[in-house]
């Protein structure tokens, strides 16, 4: 690995291209680690070089998820099919009957008119008299986090200004812009023309989402009194942090024989044996014990130490552990 390169934290796509062909020994293409991304395979992070606006936001379980229930019927908003919405939890929204999410409804809307509220009390009636039905869609708010049953909402309204370096994780937005990255490295003709209007969402090293979000509309044409879901400034870099790519190219068998071959190539088994025991002895300097197979907590210590005063751990722990483990 180049000198350089053990200083970096992060790398742009293009670098950390470069840095896996030179540590597997094989080809590997900006494409081929966007796809791994997009797949969820290999975490991916994007560097805000100036500040971007966004709104806090919370993983939330299911059941304590915000959601908006849509009420349909010709009664409520005639030649209308968007009807009437209900902001409420997933678990009061699925508990509540017809009946009472209407008279949630007329509760919380006092600003219909007269002959709206007619109409709403009118098919109250009909809904207790079971001769019509209305129909009930219910739509979270925010985002689904995959292989997960959590949702990301935006806390509050008030925004907060972000700088550096975040994790892109593939929810909304974020996977369709990274796609839409990947056809462009592949030369594909078309674009991804799916949309969505949650905006990009980022995490910080400390776990905390974020949505990014202004108050200027998408056409930049007016002000809108609350903050509006964006996309990504133009200036934004995608890259890979360091420990994240690290972890992933040692994660995989081949570099693990290509460690394995460089270091024990052309030894005869005495010689590497005493390289073993060597490399024990020198263990034994950063831990007080070391077992004849070492510990997780024993190889925890010492990688530790590597990352500590070199910023470098060669290989993984499997292999960590077969360069310590006593050949006697």
């Amino acid at each position: 690995m180049k000198k350089l390169s053990k200083l970096k934290n992060w790398f742009t796509v293009k670098d950390a291209a470069k840095l896996a062909t030179h540590l597997l020994e094989e080809s590997v293409k900006v494409s081929d680690l966007l796809q791994l991304s997009v797949d969820g395979i290999l975490p991916i992070s994007v560097y805000f070089p100036n500040t971007v606006k966004a709104l806090p936001a919370d993983e939330v379980p299911c059941s304590e998820a915000t959601v908006i229930a849509i009420l349909h019927h010709p009664l409520l908003t005639p030649g209308n099919s968007l009807g009437f919405a209900i902001e409420d939890k997933y678990e009061n929204i699925i508990a509540a009957s017809e009946i009472e999410l209407l008279e949630q409804f007329l509760l919380s809307h006092e600003e219909l008119q007269k002959d709206e509220k007619s109409r709403m009390q009118e098919l109250i009636e009909l809904v207790l008299t079971h001769e019509q039905r209305i129909n009930v869609s219910v739509n979270f708010v925010g985002v689904e986090v995959p292989e997960t049953e959590n949702f990301v909402q935006a806390r509050t309204s008030t925004l907060e200004h972000l700088e550096g370096i975040y994790r892109f994780p593939m929810v909304g937005s974020n996977s369709l812009d990274m796609k839409d990255e990947m056809l462009k490295k592949f030369k594909h003709p078309f674009k991804v023309t799916d949309i969505t209007l949650d905006g990009n969402w980022v995490v910080s090293p400390n776990g905390d989402w974020f949505q990014l979000a202004d108050f200027d509309g998408i056409f930049k044409t007016e002000k809108s009194s609350t903050p509006i879901p964006q996309g990504l400034p133009k200036d934004s870099i995608f890259v890979y942090e360091r420990e994240e790519l690290m972890n992933f190219l040692s994660s995989l068998d081949d570099t693990q024989k290509t460690t394995s071959r460089v270091i024990t190539k052309d030894l005869a088994t005495k010689t590497k044996n005493k390289l073993v025991l060597t490399c024990r002895a020198l263990a034994l300097c950063i831990v007080e014990e070391l077992d004849d197979t070492p510990t997780a907590s024993q190889i925890k210590a010492i990688k530790d130490a590597m990352q500590y005063h070199h910023n470098d751990i060669p290989c993984s722990d499997p292999t960590l552990r077969e360069y310590l483990t006593n050949p006697n």
